[in-house]
């Protein structure tokens, strides 16, 4: 390929030890040379000894431990800031990327200077040929993130002869030229600092008059259930109404008009998990999120200055 540009792939990981260390040892195997690869992770405030963890199995790698949370987005800026590549890879914690992944995404953007960021195929870790997401799409009305070719498999896309996807957002694995950073800013860990935050930065690129692109042949397996929505905590409640309700008054103000819509919505999901005492505490700080996202209140931290 003659020259390689530097690529720093930045992790962001919170109490998923075993998960990053796995993530890691892939990228190590990458076919990617070695000496322009630069892996951050940004480690923050997890309690289950990531950091030392890190630091003992891969002295080669930069860690940087957050001494107070600052969600994906904050962790995202943490590593963009030490970074010294000319392109960002963002990968989260739960991922184990092929070994041709990076230089396939490299290649692909070197060849295409319009494309602002490109993503791989994103595969059920558990169900290694199932297409977990092939990017995302808001499509009005409703404006609801979708992920597309999920379900499908990667012989689906062969045999469409499909060499890229055009998509609106590309959430979890996304590469991204520093330059762009340097046009849009960073992550608005203000108002989206986690759920959401993807979509952002993504049509921040797009209004800028570049494309988001997946590549097929750039893979990726994510560890993540196949249960939709399993992963509502309290936490991640409040912060899916609070940003999803901040989204809408950004990008589609109409649409916000139709919260009660999605509250309704959230009602369903939330309550076909559950249905007592732990339900009415997530629809209690979802409904709360809500609030904050139409008051635009500058604290970030809402969530935890709350708990008892």
């Amino acid at each position: 390929m003659g020259h390689n540009p530097l690529v720093s792939i930045i992790i962001p990981t919170y109490n998923r030890k075993q998960e990053l260390i796995r993530l890691v040892k892939s990228i190590k195997q990458s076919d990617y040379p070695k000496e322009s690869i630069e892996i951050i992770v940004v480690d923050d405030a997890s309690t289950d000894g990531t950091f030392d963890a890190i630091k003992k199995g891969f002295p080669d790698v930069k860690v940087i431990r957050n001494t107070k949370r600052r969600m994906t987005s904050g962790a995202r800026n943490v590593g963009i800031e030490c970074s010294k590549g000319d392109y960002l890879f963002f990968v989260d914690h739960d991922n184990v990327i092929d070994r041709r992944a990076i230089s396939n995404l490299v290649n692909f953007m070197i060849r295409n200077k319009n494309v602002g960021l490109a993503g791989p195929i994103m595969h059920y870790y558990s169900v290694p040929e199932e297409i977990w997401c092939a990017g995302g799409k808001l499509k009005p009305p409703l404006y609801l993130p979708t992920c597309m070719f999920q379900h499908e498999t990667s012989e689906t896309l062969q045999i469409a002869n499909i060499s890229t996807i055009e998509c609106d957002y590309i959430p979890n694995a996304f590469m991204v030229r520093k330059q762009i950073i340097k046009e849009i800013g960073f992550f608005d860990e203000k108002n989206f600092p986690i759920l959401w935050e993807d979509a952002d930065f993504s049509l921040r690129i797009k209004q800028r008059g570049y494309q988001i692109v997946i590549v097929p042949k750039a893979k990726v397996w994510h560890d993540v259930s196949m249960a939709k929505d399993f992963h509502i905590n309290e936490e991640r409640a409040f912060f899916r109404g609070r940003n999803r309700t901040r989204f809408y008054l950004k990008y589609a103000l109409l649409r916000a008009f139709m919260l009660p819509i999605d509250m309704l919505g959230f009602c369903v999901v939330l309550f076909a998990y559950d249905r007592g005492s732990r339900g009415l505490k997530k629809l209690s700080q979802y409904l709360k999120g809500i609030v904050y996202g139409l008051v635009l209140t500058d604290s970030t931290n809402q969530y935890e200055k709350e708990q008892p």
